[in-house]
């Protein structure tokens, strides 16, 4: 289900609409608190906030109001002038479910890393567009990168949502750029998208639900001056949710989870007699695995071995009862490729990652693409993430021997 997700952009405390981005052509409406109730009152799930403000000036400015906010007891995605983990950590602190970096993005592209190896579930990719390059500061700057290059890089590095706006529609109800939209939706499948902008009436919402269907990935539509406008009330678009997923009510003795095994490593834990016979009778299996191994896996396992931060790596590497493709001992960092056999095994490969994260496993993914077209921005995820795990970050960006390919 898609989610109708009412905004509220702040300056001077107050609640406001620009057109177009431009803060000489502003609207102001009243406070942002009664709105917030409002849309609560209407069933809303989230609500979009804006520091316009903040992201003028690079720090949040209305934050008093957006404790408020934060105090109604819903989920909120918050974005303006967030340029370091610091703002980042007290944004979180409040209350806040999500928070949106946009210029920092393009600016401060060590700190969105960074944002995104510790807080990627919670990060949302402000897309904010003109003419498919990105826009910053406020919208007041043009960038030279496109909306596709950005999206390209941070992928690479975790990145879970983006909210797509064509400037040139925003507060001017002519529809949303549902083409663009659709182009993101299919090229990054993986990665929940939003769409903002242009949103003037119940058909503009309705054109997206119906053009946009097949794209599982779509999360929401944000709404601003439309509600403000009273084109359509936020009610009347919202849809009612669907009871087909639920189940009946299980016992309390099925809610308790079950211990997970000790991790199978060779450095602080036992490897058990069983396990011990496991890997034997699998050792078959993983040479089999080895020579069905793809180009991109022999590329990056060979990057892997010239590392020369002094980690070790596992091929095929055994735990508890799974395999995993490329395994470090001493930072419980898996490393997958993913190639058609994931496909075919989607629901396998989910349970398998909990199980490896509630050991205190951190997993990251490569498609084969990835490794054999932009080796180098792998190997900067690679140290970038080995470095934050052995507690070192001064070591990003110098793990791999000069000239490897």
């Amino acid at each position: 289900m898609i989610k109708i997700i009412p905004a509220i952009d702040i300056i001077d405390g107050k609640a406001v609409r620009l057109t177009q981005g431009d803060y000489s052509r502003v609207d102001y409406y009243g406070d942002p608190l009664d709105f917030a109730k409002s849309w609560i009152d209407q069933g809303a799930e989230r609500i979009h906030i804006v520091d316009l403000d903040g992201a003028k000036q690079g720090f949040p400015v209305n934050f008093k109001t957006l404790e408020k906010i934060c105090s109604l007891n819903i989920e909120i995605e918050f974005g303006g002038g967030i340029r370091s983990i610091e703002t980042l950590k007290q944004i979180l602190s409040i209350g806040v479910n999500f928070t949106i970096l946009g210029t920092s993005a393009i600016k401060e592209p060590d700190f969105v890393r960074e944002a995104l190896y510790f807080y990627s579930e919670k990060i949302i990719l402000g897309l904010d567009a003109k003419n498919n390059k990105i826009a910053v500061q406020g919208w007041q700057e043009e960038s030279e990168i496109t909306t596709e290059d950005l999206l390209t890089q941070l992928k690479t590095f975790g990145l879970k949502r983006f909210i797509y706006t064509d400037i040139s529609r925003d507060g001017n109800f002519t529809g949303h750029n549902i083409e663009k939209l659709s182009e993101l939706c299919e090229k990054f499948p993986t990665i929940k998208a939003i769409a903002s902008g242009g949103i003037g009436s119940i058909q503009d919402i309705q054109n997206i639900r119906e053009k946009c269907s097949k794209f599982e990935n779509l999360e929401g539509i944000i709404c601003g001056k439309a509600l403000y406008e009273n084109k359509f009330k936020l009610e009347e678009v919202i849809e009612p949710p669907s009871l087909e997923h639920l189940s009946p009510t299980p016992s309390p003795n099925s809610l308790k989870p079950s211990p997970p095994p000790p991790l199978l490593k060779e450095r602080g834990v036992k490897i058990k007699g069983t396990d011990i016979f496991l890997i034997e009778k699998l050792k078959p299996f993983v040479k089999e695995l080895r020579k069905k191994a793809t180009q991109a896996e022999n590329l990056l396992w060979q990057e892997l071995r010239n590392n020369k931060l002094g980690f070790k790596f596992r091929r095929q590497h055994l735990i508890d009862k799974f395999i995993v493709d490329f395994f470090c001992v001493e930072t419980q960092l898996i490393i997958e490729v993913d190639g058609e056999i994931h496909e075919k095994t989607k629901e396998y490969d989910s349970l398998r990652e909990e199980f490896l994260r509630s050991l205190g496993c951190k997993i990251i993914r490569f498609s084969n693409e990835e490794i054999l077209n932009n080796i180098k921005e792998v190997k900067e995820k690679i140290v970038f993430t080995l470095s934050f795990r052995r507690g070192s970050p001064e070591g990003r960006g110098e793990g791999f021997k000069d000239g490897s390919t």
